[in-house]
């Protein structure tokens, strides 16, 4: 009788359930089937999915990365300005329209960082990355979109976040007194403005959660 728990313990999870308890041991049979037949995808409503993974796709030609990030480094805020469009209101920003052209140059920014190996990245990339004064996160989340484990890029997508909202919070501070609390109202801040120029900093962005998204 003793053995018996070891026995347990090396059979699969629901035939351990049933083992102890066969009702249980049924309803995770059952769920398994359930799973297996009707997957959970997204937990995300309809139109925050569309926004988030459909319409940026909807562009197929992207532009070449030579017109996004130059060959030193730098990024060329033009081309990605150019792609915020305003409302016909004239009030705020259509962003449906925006995340549509966005989108393509997304997608050529991601094709060419695949396109690097970690050393590249790190040489090409890491003197641009020290005002955040975390650099070595960067290849750390380089790593992790390599390995294309979903929760491994959703962690580096958050760990990414926090440390660019902390960076530009000391920015701020170079200039102001009282940081904005929440990131929308930093973005928008005159101090970055002042520090970065309009051309990186020229619009008010409207709050999207995204370190709190799951697919």
């Amino acid at each position: 009788m003793q053995e018996l728990p070891l026995v347990i313990s090396a059979l699969p999870l629901g035939e351990r359930c049933s083992a102890r308890s066969p009702e249980l041991g049924s309803w995770l049979a059952s769920a398994a089937v359930m799973s297996q037949e009707d997957p959970v995808t997204t937990c995300l409503s309809a139109p925050v999915y569309h926004l988030i993974c459909e319409l940026g796709l909807e562009v197929r030609e992207h532009p070449a990365i030579s017109s996004i990030v130059a060959g030193n480094g730098e990024v060329c805020w033009k081309t990605i300005t150019d792609c915020v469009v305003g409302a016909e209101s004239a009030q705020g920003l259509d962003y449906q329209g925006s995340v549509r052209l966005l989108g393509p140059v997304c997608e050529a920014v991601h094709m060419h960082f695949s396109s690097l190996a970690k050393g590249q990245f790190e040489v090409q990339y890491a003197p641009w990355l020290q005002w955040t004064s975390s650099p070595e996160l960067f290849p750390e989340i380089f790593d992790a979109l390599e390995s294309r484990e979903s929760p491994a890029i959703a962690l580096s997508l958050m760990k990414l976040t926090a440390c660019l909202e902390r960076a530009l919070g000391d920015v701020f501070l170079l200039v102001g007194k009282e940081c904005p609390f929440l990131l929308r109202d930093l973005l928008a801040s005159a101090e970055l403005a002042h520090v970065f120029g309009r051309s990186v900093v020229s619009w008010p962005p409207r709050p999207q959660r995204r370190r709190h998204t799951r697919q």
